[in-house]
């Protein structure tokens, strides 16, 4: 099931990457973090779908999408444990961004769970936000974000910077901020 992205004319259209055919093992200890990078810088520039299985790890790199666009990131369920079960992106991370989505142009999770399991994590888990000219149609759809108990000073889905993005049937658990609006000194705001 590929889904419906509401939109068959853009990113429906464009390559179905299916990263564990592809060295992503979702297996939720290997560190996936290189293999799942080389499949998003080996995407046209026009981009793609690259679905997921089991439980993406993201170990020491962070997964650098800047300058992309029309990328969809997309969960099947479980690594051999039924389809019910939703994918997951999880970070062990202590500091730093694990998703970097900042400056790109329509790039979505869908049917995911986006996790970090690090007490000490003070840095951001999701960023939508800005370095340029910031990100927009950013979405997510049926997801969950999840910090770590502890991580008090994290921040879970940043979108200071976003415009023109939605997000539905999602979920936000545990500590720091969850969905962070605005920017580290507090003076602006996302606009999506």
């Amino acid at each position: 099931d590929k889904g419906d992205d509401g939109d068959p004319g853009t990113v429906a259209n464009l390559p179905w990457i299916d990263a564990l055919d592809n060295g992503v093992t979702g297996d939720g200890t290997t560190d996936d973090s290189t293999a799942l990078q080389a499949i998003i810088d080996a995407l046209p520039d026009e981009g793609g779908n690259i679905l997921l299985t089991g439980t993406v790890n993201i170990g020491t790199a962070s997964i650098d999408l800047s300058g992309k666009r029309n990328i969809r990131f997309i969960g099947l369920g479980g690594n051999g444990a039924g389809a019910s079960q939703l994918s997951s992106i999880k970070s062990s991370k202590a500091s730093g961004t694990a998703i970097d989505c900042r400056d790109t142009f329509a790039v979505s999770f869908e049917r995911l769970m986006l996790l970090n399991d690090n007490d000490a994590f003070t840095g951001i888990l999701l960023d939508y936000g800005l370095i340029t000219t910031g990100s927009a149609l950013m979405s997510l759809d049926d997801f969950l974000i999840s910090l770590a108990t502890g991580a008090s000073t994290a921040k879970g889905l940043s979108l200071y910077g976003a415009t023109q993005g939605n997000f539905r049937r999602g979920s936000f658990l545990g500590d720091g901020f969850l969905l962070a609006l605005q920017n580290v000194s507090a003076t602006g705001f996302c606009n999506a």
